[in-house]
């Protein structure tokens, strides 16, 4: 609020004036009282003069009493006038004051309010613009995130296909050597084998031996079975390395169709009915007296199976740097309801053999569906946890 100045001046200004009116006034008096007097002293005699210059000097005191008594009640008057204009001044002045002062507020707080008013707008429009430009940045970096995700899963996935076509090309060509070279060997040992019974028939014959002739006959069928057992199939991943890891594929054979597993958790030691997969694989492994050799351990749960392979460094995990062979260990982690997986496994079979050309893997397992059975599954199915590699003699 700017200061307001008291104008005064003007009324003491005629007041001092009013005042050396007077005191001039009353030097004339004083000036000519003394004329007079000296007048006085010059003539002595009592004459008519002498009258005249004592009226008039009488009169002249007289009026300068009057002049002084009128003087000091005009200054009076004028000096009360003053004060109550004085007075009256200060009061219009504090009057202007209050109401300047009070036009002042409110246009100051009209100014602050219109100021709160304005603030307030902005301020809301500038945190919804705020607002909107944080969720539009969040939803540009999820955008990039997304996309830069999916370019480097689409050129991870198109290294993956590559790599896969070119083993699948490698392990085609490589199929098609060791098939040719079974097939052949296959032919040469089905024309041995039928020479050499058809020999042994006609010796037994002649002997009159109808014992060694039955005898010659189921070894016949178990080599005919054996071969179908290797060469049933064009597609299979198998080479000769892989004959010692068949023993414990043919004892799981020939359990398929057990339904409820007692034969396999009573030979465990359980006194009632567990999930038997893991004790199924251990029962294939004893009677090929893998345990006590300890080339596949004694289990009945998936968890320990897996430690151990992992302690004797013959553990696998899905992927595309390792494909199971004949006779490897295979563990599950089975989703849940939600589609869910733990990382703990639930189920433990045996591969039977690889097909890379369709990426499946076919096993034989205990207790799926409470019996055995044999199954298919993708080489890339999330659910297979990994292999466990025994080394077999």
């Amino acid at each position: 609020m700017p200061e307001i100045k008291e104008k005064s001046q003007g009324t003491i200004k005629q007041l001092d004036k009013n005042i050396v009116q007077l005191q001039k006034l009353k030097n004339n008096i004083v000036t000519t009282k003394e004329k007079i007097n000296e007048f006085t002293k010059n003539e002595q005699n009592d004459t008519a003069e002498n009258y005249a210059s004592m009226k008039v000097q009488n009169d002249i005191s007289y009026l300068s009493r009057k002049g002084l008594e009128k003087g000091n009640e005009i200054g009076k008057k004028s000096l009360q006038e003053t004060k109550q204009n004085f007075i009256k001044g200060k009061q219009k002045i504090e009057t202007l004051k209050t109401r300047i002062k009070s036009k002042n507020t409110k246009q100051l707080k009209n100014v602050i309010d219109n100021s709160k008013k304005t603030i307030k707008g902005v301020s809301k429009k500038s945190i919804k613009t705020a607002k909107n430009t944080k969720l539009l940045a969040k939803k540009g970096i999820k955008t990039t995130e997304r996309v830069v995700k999916n370019t480097k899963r689409a050129a991870k996935e198109s290294v993956k296909m590559t790599q896969r076509l070119a083993r699948a090309t490698r392990k085609a060509i490589q199929a098609t050597i060791h098939a040719t070279k079974l097939a052949i060997k296959a032919v040469i040992a089905t024309v041995k084998a039928i020479i050499a019974a058809t020999k042994a028939l006609i010796a037994a014959i002649a002997a009159g031996g109808w014992v060694a002739v039955v005898i010659i006959l189921v070894i016949v069928l178990i080599a005919g079975f054996v071969a179908l057992l290797f060469n049933g199939d064009e597609e299979s991943e198998f080479d000769e390395s892989q004959m010692p890891n068949m023993q414990i594929v043919m004892v799981a054979k020939a359990q398929i169709g057990n339904e409820g597993g007692d034969k396999f958790w009573s030979w465990y030691g359980f006194d009632s009915r567990v999930e038997w997969c893991a004790c199924f694989v251990s029962w294939c492994a004893n009677e090929c007296n893998y345990i006590d050799k300890g080339i596949i351990p004694k289990f009945s749960g998936c968890g320990d199976g897996i430690n151990w392979f992992k302690e004797k460094n013959q553990w696998h995990d899905r992927g595309d740097t390792y494909y199971p062979i004949v006779g490897d260990i295979i563990f599950f982690d089975w989703y849940d309801e939600n589609g869910n997986q733990d990382g703990v496994s639930d189920h433990v079979g045996i591969v039977t053999r690889t097909d890379i050309t369709n990426r499946n893997i076919y096993t034989i397992e205990g207790n799926t569906s409470d019996k055995c059975a044999e199954r298919m599954y993708s080489l890339d199915n999330e659910q297979v946890m990994g292999y466990g590699s025994p080394k077999y003699e």
